[in-house]
């Protein structure tokens, strides 16, 4: 038996996982890294959560993650969530665990579900900034099915804000 949601009178059991693994340096600034996906198997309203743990060192600027429907930033599906801004001088990177959370609608059309690619990126300056995974710390997201979706159709779309 799994989790039972019962938001609108509809009930959901449906979950999926993903865990992330190694390191993502984020090389430089203003470009998108792909960190993993997430398969969804099914259309519907999902509660996405990203359990980042974020490096850097010396960062003047910021360290943001959002989500897509490929690992392209060209094909992104939500809003951009900041996980880390401004970390002044160190002698060893910062690492920083931090949850960030998505509501999307994968639209009717999409019987076989969607895969969704979580992507990270920096802006400023910095001397090292990465999205890590290792025994300190694992990182990974998972999917909770809200509801079925009412949008017809074949697209993915942000739900909250």
């Amino acid at each position: 038996m799994g989790a039972s949601l019962q938001p609108d009178g509809v009930t959901s059991c449906v979950v999926s996982s993903s865990s992330f693994s190694g390191q993502t340096t984020l090389t430089t600034a203003g470009i998108w890294y792909s960190c993993g996906s997430i398969a969804l198997p099914s259309s519907g309203l999902w509660r996405l959560t990203y359990q980042a743990r974020t490096g850097c060192n010396n960062l003047n600027g910021f360290i943001y993650c959002t989500i897509s429907t490929s690992s392209s930033i060209a094909n992104e599906v939500a809003t951009r969530r900041m996980l880390v801004e401004r970390v002044q001088q160190y002698n060893s990177n910062l690492n920083l665990g931090s949850t960030t959370e998505w509501y999307i609608d994968v639209a009717t059309g999409n019987t076989g579900g969607a895969t969704i690619y979580l992507l990270a990126g920096a802006t400023g300056t910095y001397g090292s900034a990465f999205m890590q995974d290792d025994t300190n710390g694992q990182t990974g997201i998972f999917a909770t099915k809200v509801r079925e979706s009412t949008t017809s159709g074949t697209g993915v779309t942000n739900a909250g804000f």
